[in-house]
């Protein structure tokens, strides 16, 4: 018999973390890499960081490097998002409402 006195535990939506996670990620893709085609000094470390991440990004700044860019933020936002709200799901069935 389940015990009535524990709190129910708390479920993430996973879809929603990874909608948020991948159009925040997306998003951060698109404005340094905008602000970068602008003033190229500008997140060049970030993206000499991401080029030796993301295959196809150079970090020249260049539309189609903001483009690919961006759909790399998308799509690992997205995955890692929905991954931590698997996760999370996981950690808090097993917890139950211990420890809160």
């Amino acid at each position: 018999m389940p015990d009535s006195a524990s709190p129910p535990t708390v479920q993430v939506s996973r879809l929603a973390l990874a909608l948020t996670l991948a159009l925040l990620w997306g998003c951060a893709m698109a404005v340094i890499g905008t602000v970068h085609a602008i003033v190229p000094s500008y997140g060049a470390e970030f993206f000499a960081f991401m080029a030796s991440i993301y295959p196809g990004i150079s970090g020249s700044g260049t539309p189609v490097d903001i483009g690919v860019g961006v759909l790399y933020g998308l799509l690992d936002g997205f995955f890692a998002g929905y991954v931590m709200g698997w996760l999370y799901n996981l950690i808090a069935r097993r917890l139950g409402g211990a420890g809160a």
